[in-house]
């Protein structure tokens, strides 16, 4: 993939009335060996959050003061973690869980995306399974947020928990079939993803696009 031409780049930014600004958190804002290693420490972000370095909260604070420029920052972490490392910033979009809840520039409440009549009990027929792996794994734990669960594995035995993922997988597909979910399995990650679908990054990105025309 060729390198991005900064010299143009810079001098379209320059000359755009009205510009729109999507940044990742975990990989993009923070270098993903820091949030490996966080992991590590703490399995997930509930109580230890993980934030930006100066440096980039400081562009994004120069970003977000410019009134051409509609700024948010996308992740897969919960609401109430992206508030506690990013909600001081004025003027900054936060997008959490994929874009399932929202936080618009300028408001101070979430939004959260209404689930469909098949999606309602989601919870209800994916918690048995979900419970029955993470006691037969050692090493695995569970991450719940309000439109997804995360089984991770990544601490579990190396060949125990791929296989124990491969099992899980299947198991939640043929208990969510027609449930509005998606089941997905990382090995690069060590997580096994359920998650509502309709729920992504390039969504949101549709949806900021339509509202900020």
């Amino acid at each position: 993939m060729p390198l991005l031409n900064l010299e143009m780049l810079l001098r379209t930014y320059r000359q755009c009335t009205r510009r729109l600004v999507l940044l990742g958190l975990d990989g993009t804002l923070i270098q993903q060996e820091k949030v490996v290693a966080h992991l590590k420490n703490f399995q997930d972000f509930q109580g230890h959050t993980l934030s930006p370095p100066p440096a980039a909260l400081h562009c994004l604070r120069a970003l977000c003061s410019d009134p051409l420029n509609v700024v948010y920052v996308i992740s897969g972490r919960s609401a109430a973690d992206m508030e506690a490392c990013l909600g001081d910033v004025d003027g900054l979009g936060l997008a959490a869980e994929l874009g399932f809840v929202r936080r618009p520039p300028g408001h101070s409440q979430w939004a959260q995306r209404e689930l469909t009549a098949a999606q309602a009990n989601w919870r209800d027929l994916a918690k048995p399974i979900l419970d029955r792996f993470t006691t037969r794994t050692n090493g695995a734990y569970l991450c719940w947020q309000e439109s997804a669960a995360l089984w991770c594995y990544q601490n579990a035995d190396p060949d125990f928990g791929r296989f124990q993922a491969h099992q899980l997988t299947f198991a939640l597909r043929e208990r969510m079939r027609g449930a509005g979910v998606c089941v997905s399995n990382s090995i690069a990650k060590g997580q096994v993803e359920l998650r509502v679908a309709g729920v992504n990054k390039g969504i949101l990105a549709d949806d900021v696009l339509r509202v900020t025309q």
